[in-house]
């Protein structure tokens, strides 16, 4: 009976230091891990809103359509106008990105932008002209106003994903409403000795015309978009735009005072008149730079 004791104290201390060694040994399962947030994809369509600045530097071209012929349209200054053009842009955008397993992106924008009003340049001459008793001056101004009051765009983006951000660059077509402005003006007047009599001419001439049309082009451009979380990115982009040339024709008369021996015509001397004068026509390359800051919501 002791004996039987004995045996069943000895297995009961055995058990017990074995689960003792056990406690203390290292443990075969892993320290547990978080599982991996999954990686941001570009895929999917959005919309947003941008705002922004254009830079153009429109540069006007004057030329008549025939021989000036005439004094007051002779007397016009003819040299281009050019001049910085800024304007603000605000407007709204919607597009579609696709993410390929090699991160790269490729996807489709249209947006379109209202821009504000832009800047008129001139340019303005004078010279007098002496000959014995004949003499004769002229003044004359010219002013152009070139730009878009709208712009919109249709472009393909081929970019490259950096996780969250995104490179890319664009390419597609322009359009854009297209308004031109011109006036010129010009004064002239001779004097001159002639049968012991004081004679005097004059011809005040005064031109305008005006455009409005939607002009096609291209653009191509760059930016970087990143995600600031899993549906809101932010971008950032500038486009060059090209809407080709721009043509406005302006017409013009002129008020006439003649003396003696007229060296303006349509008026008989001691009389006056109006006349019309030759027509001009300007040109301008309708372009610039316009950069964006752009705020999506991707869905």
């Amino acid at each position: 009976m002791r004996l039987k004791s004995f045996l069943l104290a000895s297995a009961s201390v055995v058990a017990l230091s074995t689960n003792l060694l056990a406690a203390d040994l290292p443990s075969k399962k892993g320290v547990p891990t978080l599982a991996a947030a999954p990686a941001f994809s570009w895929t999917g369509a959005y919309v947003g809103v941008l705002a922004g600045a254009s830079a153009s530097n429109s540069k006007t071209s004057t030329t008549f359509d025939a021989d000036c012929g005439d004094p007051a349209s002779c007397s016009l200054v003819t040299d281009p106008t050019s001049g910085l053009n800024l304007q603000g842009a605000l407007g709204g955008t919607i597009g579609y990105n696709y993410q390929f397993q090699n991160n790269l992106v490729l996807g489709l924008e249209v947006d379109g932008s209202w821009l504000s009003a832009g800047q008129s340049h001139s340019n303005s001459s004078a010279w007098t002209y002496t000959d014995g008793g004949y003499q004769a001056n002229s003044t004359s101004s010219l002013k152009n106003e070139v730009h878009a009051n709208s712009l919109a765009t249709a472009r393909l983006r081929f970019g490259v994903a950096l996780d969250r951000t995104l490179i890319f660059a664009t390419a597609g077509v322009a359009a854009g409403r297209v308004k031109s402005k011109t006036t010129g003006a010009t004064t002239f007047q001779s004097s001159g000795v002639s049968s012991s009599a004081f004679l005097t001419n004059s011809a005040n001439g005064s031109w305008s015309g005006n455009n409005s049309k939607t002009r096609v082009g291209w653009t191509v451009g760059a930016g970087v978009e990143h995600a600031v979380t899993e549906h809101v990115t932010l971008k950032l982009d500038a486009l060059y735009y090209n809407l080709g040339k721009v043509k406005t024709s302006a017409t013009g008369s002129s008020a006439n005072s003649c003396g003696y021996a007229s060296v303006v015509g349509g008026c008989s001397d001691g009389g006056t008149s109006t006349t019309t004068l030759t027509n001009y026509t300007t040109k301008t390359t309708v372009d610039g730079v316009v950069a964006r800051v752009g705020l999506n919501y991707k869905f």
